[in-house]
C-alpha cells in the first residue's frame, strides 16, 4: 500500500509540472485528482486521463492531444517498473 501511494505522488507531481508547463487551468487541481485516482487499481488512471483530456479539450485540441501523450507515457512506464 505504501509502494503504491508513493507512485501515485509521483504520478501526481509529474502531472503537476506538466500541466503548469502547457498552461492548462486548475494544474493543482487536476494533479491531485490524479493522484488521488492512480490510487484505483487498474482503471484510475485511465479514467483520470480522460478527464484531465477532457479539460484540456476546453483550452485546445494540440493541448488535448500533449495531455494525452503524457498520460499514455506514464502509463507505460508503469508497466515496465
Amino acid at each position: 500500500m505504501l509502494g503504491n501511494a508513493v507512485i501515485s505522488l509521483i504520478i501526481a507531481t509529474a502531472t503537476f509540472i506538466w500541466l503548469v508547463s502547457i498552461g492548462l487551468p486548475y494544474p493543482l487541481l487536476l494533479a491531485i485528482l490524479v493522484g488521488l485516482l492512480d490510487l484505483i487499481p487498474v482503471i484510475g488512471s485511465a479514467v483520470a486521463g480522460v478527464l484531465v483530456a477532457l479539460a484540456a479539450l476546453t483550452v485546445s485540441v494540440p493541448v488535448c492531444l500533449a495531455v494525452i501523450g503524457f498520460f499514455v507515457a506514464i502509463s507505460s512506464s508503469k508497466i515496465t517498473c
